[in-house]
């Protein structure tokens, strides 16, 4: 068998597929099921080239302005539901650890929350995105986001009011700081800073008119 012209027919059946934009996961099953087939059934091995991965995509995540935020919780007048989105939001916590709470673990004096888990019969999380999804619904956004939108929010919107990048992780709980990083490519407050070279030039002839101005 030519193992030379099945590599390069693999390795062009896998650039097919992501030309065609199916997603990393499918790409890799795909790999990973014909190197099975073609080495346990057919025995033959494929070159390694003819099968690498393609490197994971970066998802950002989705995120509600501090405006589209409270409209949402604003349009949720039932009490406790107003509750959960509120405390999804002000804690930047999961879904699973907002459903799972009970009042004994707010300590209003130290304002903190203890997250713990299995606290026996809770609201559910598909409860909690229904919830959501109706407040959303009444507020008339028509952004494509779940309940967990509320805390990549949360991060965002601590991001651009200037909280460091350390506090925001240990809030959120991440193991790794590569997972917080993901926040700075969606905040806009890095973006928003840089002064373009046509705006300073500007500003520092504006300013040494004015300093001109004064001395004479």
């Amino acid at each position: 068998m030519n193992s030379s012209g099945d590599s390069d027919q693999v390795q062009a059946y896998i650039l097919h597929l992501i030309e065609k934009g199916y997603s990393h996961a499918y790409v890799n099953q795909g790999i990973s099921a014909l190197k099975f087939y073609f080495e346990y059934v057919l025995g033959i091995k494929l070159r390694e080239r003819s099968t690498m991965r393609p490197k994971r995509e970066l998802k950002l995540p989705k995120v509600l302005s501090p405006e589209e935020v409270m409209s949402v919780i604003s349009a949720c007048t039932n009490i406790k539901h107003h509750a959960l989105l509120m405390i999804t939001y002000s804690s930047g916590l999961r879904v699973g650890e907002v459903v799972r709470l009970h009042v004994r673990d707010l300590d209003l004096s130290r304002r903190t929350i203890l997250v713990k888990q299995g606290n026996g019969s809770h609201l559910t999380e598909r409860s909690a995105q229904k919830i959501f999804e109706q407040a959303l619904k009444r507020a008339r956004i028509n952004k494509q986001v779940s309940i967990h939108a509320l805390r990549h929010s949360f991060a965002t919107h601590l991001l651009e009011g200037g909280v460091d990048l350390r506090y925001i992780q240990e809030l959120l709980g991440h193991a790794s700081s590569r997972t917080t990083e993901r926040y700075t490519h969606v905040s806009l407050r890095n973006i928003q800073n840089i002064e373009s070279p046509l705006d300073r030039l500007m500003r520092e002839e504006k300013e040494r008119g004015g300093v001109e101005g004064s001395s004479g």
